[in-house]
């Protein structure tokens, strides 16, 4: 019959198909008698072993091989031997061409459509994609940026701390939490930490000691995307000193934004409570921190980079492992650019406007 699997060593000799996908029916092609490894003598038949496996699809249905392969059996030592084929990953129990296309789309496709498409399990297809991911995570590597951007985000149901390129406005790292226990592994792990410039970030003080012990060159910017949500829920009668305080931004000339911010100071009311109170502790508190924007080479790169990661997608119903990689190794992302490395390559990371478009989830 005409051969639709076109695998090494094997020869269909029946196809059958039902509501559930196609079943190859297979047999080992025999060579020579092969020779025990122990005895150096050859092995005698045995009867034959058939052995279930899932392939690639046909005509979108899930198909499975049936192949049976002869078994030989040592005379002198009782030593068994089924012949191997070289296509078949026996731990998945699929062919190996299958894995590598489940490797492929794993990242862009969803584990239950992949699962009806092959036939196989869900935790296997998960398994799949983990070794992929793990491939991934030893070979890929993203440019350390000159200008940073510490972001908080909400994934897999929590917030999720995200580390950007906002020179390029892609993504560097996805850390579990914003606490120093994730971000101080993150800052001790760059190879290249004098290369930071310019840190962007919210009042995050775990972040803010951590780059100060760990980036020696960086600045820190405290950004007004933070300022704003912390005044977000301030109380009306204040709205005239808070909107006083974000028409600082207005002005180009940071020496003339400084006498400004002066004035403010002077017009504050006596009563200071709640979210307005925050907002004046920490506009006085980190006064460096506010006015390093006007001295940053990217001043509004944060906020663009913030709302672009507002529109992904949550990913309920993954869990953070999964949903960090989905996002940090999203292919089509990461073909914008490429960074450069004089050791080994580097990327600049996914694009986080493409990320946004091309659906990852």
């Amino acid at each position: 019959m005409l051969d639709l699997l076109n695998l090494p060593g094997i020869e269909p000799v029946d196809i059958r198909a039902s509501d559930r996908g196609i079943l190859v029916i297979a047999e080992a092609l025999e060579g020579t008698l092969p020779v025990c490894p122990m005895c150096a003598i050859p092995l005698q038949r045995h009867g034959r072993r058939s052995n279930l496996f899932a392939d690639l699809p046909m005509e979108g249905q899930p198909v499975k091989v049936e192949v049976s392969r002869p078994r030989y059996r040592c005379g002198a030592c009782g030593r068994m031997q089924v012949p191997e084929l070289a296509f078949i990953d026996e731990r998945r129990r699929a062919s190996r061409r299958l894995v590598a296309s489940i490797r492929e789309r794993s990242l862009t496709s969803t584990f239950h459509a992949l699962a009806d498409e092959t036939g196989l399990s869900v935790n296997t297809i998960k398994s799949i994609a983990q070794d992929h991911i793990d491939a991934l995570a030893r070979t890929v590597r993203y440019e350390t940026p000159v200008i940073m951007g510490i972001h908080e985000i909400g994934l897999a149901g929590s917030p999720r701390c995200v580390v950007t390129n906002l020179a390029t406005s892609t993504i560097c790292e996805i850390l579990e939490s914003r606490s120093s226990k994730h971000l101080d592994p993150f800052f001790q792990g760059l190879a290249d930490g004098r290369k930071v410039e310019w840190v962007h970030t919210g009042s995050l003080r775990p972040a803010h000691r951590a780059f100060l012990a760990l980036l020696p060159r960086a600045r820190r910017v405290l950004d007004p995307v933070h300022l704003a949500r912390m005044v977000a829920g301030a109380v009306h009668d204040r709205s005239r000193w808070v909107d006083a305080f974000f028409d600082l931004y207005r002005i180009q000339d940071k020496a003339v934004a400084l006498r400004a911010f002066k004035a403010w100071e002077r017009s504050l009311p006596g009563d200071q409570s709640g979210e307005f109170c925050q907002l004046v502790r920490t506009a006085r508190g980190q006064r460096e921190a506010v006015f390093a924007y006007w001295d940053s080479p990217a001043p509004t790169a944060y906020a663009e980079c913030q709302a672009g990661l507002e529109k992904l997608p949550g990913g309920m119903g993954y869990s953070f492992e999964i949903i960090r990689a989905k996002v940090l190794y999203a292919g089509e992302a990461r073909k914008v650019g490429t960074g450069t490395g004089s050791i080994e390559p580097l990327e600049y990371g996914p694009h986080i406007p493409t990320l946004v478009t091309c659906g990852i989830f």
